[in-house]
């Protein structure tokens, strides 16, 4: 999933729900996950990666490669995105331990107090609905 985001430019979205999957201690590993996807001086974001090479080229296998000679540029539209429903007042405390927080900017979206998706021609059904609490890698 994490080279499909990487290949397209496409936001790679972690999706915490109500829970604190220990993504520091349990979950990363530098072949599959590094914890390093969530540090945006990190980001492989515009630059090119070699398969079997140094950080996250090695999340690629040959056959993701196979017809590009082994490399894959990643487009400087990549991100990571981490989202979860803990309240504004809990996230921390309750995600402090699961992920890197330092490496986070917090950010709270309620429902029906900005009106940006009606403003960018959204229909009603598309919009985000119910109180979210998201953080995102800073720039």
């Amino acid at each position: 999933l994490q080279v499909r985001a990487l290949r397209w430019g496409h936001a790679l979205v972690v999706r915490m729900g109500d829970t604190a999957a220990d993504f520091s201690t349990s979950y990363c590993d530098d072949d599959t996950f590094p914890l390093s996807l969530f540090d945006a001086a990190e980001s492989p974001a515009g630059t090119e990666l070699c398969v079997g090479g140094e950080g996250f080229g090695r999340l690629l296998r040959p056959e993701d490669v196979a017809q590009s000679h082994g490399r894959l540029s990643v487009p400087s539209t990549f991100r990571v995105v981490v989202t979860s429903t803990f309240d504004a007042d809990r996230y921390s405390a309750v995600l402090s331990d699961a992920l890197p927080l330092s490496l986070l900017q917090p950010m709270l979206i309620k429902a029906n107090e900005a009106p940006l998706g009606e403003a960018l021609g959204a229909p009603r059904s598309q919009q985000l609905q119910g109180d979210r609490t998201s953080l995102f890698l800073q720039s």
